[in-house]
């Protein structure tokens, strides 16, 4: 299967357009030559790429809070209760 990419990005390839195709084997092997920061930019490309498809509103160059465990001792309680439930 192949990519179609034209002005406006990823194109239906059952309508008229001047994009060109590059199969995914060929895609892989491109990226992987990539120097680190085309990298990050690419996977920032799709990310937003990935959020526009799905309504998303996220804005490129902004950050945006996540949750993690670190400092969370809740977390960390549960953890161990399921450790220790393990362990019997």
């Amino acid at each position: 299967m192949g990519w179609w990419w034209g002005d406006r990005g990823c194109q239906d390839p059952h309508k008229e357009t001047t994009c060109k195709t590059m199969p995914l084997t060929e895609l892989l092997p491109a990226l992987q030559k990539l120097p680190r920061p085309d990298k990050l930019r690419v996977m920032q490309f799709l990310l937003l790429e990935i959020a526009r498809e799905e309504n998303l509103t996220l804005v490129p160059d902004a950050t945006y809070d996540i949750w993690s465990p670190f400092d969370s001792h809740q977390a960390a309680h549960q953890l161990t209760a399921l450790l220790d439930t393990e362990d019997q």
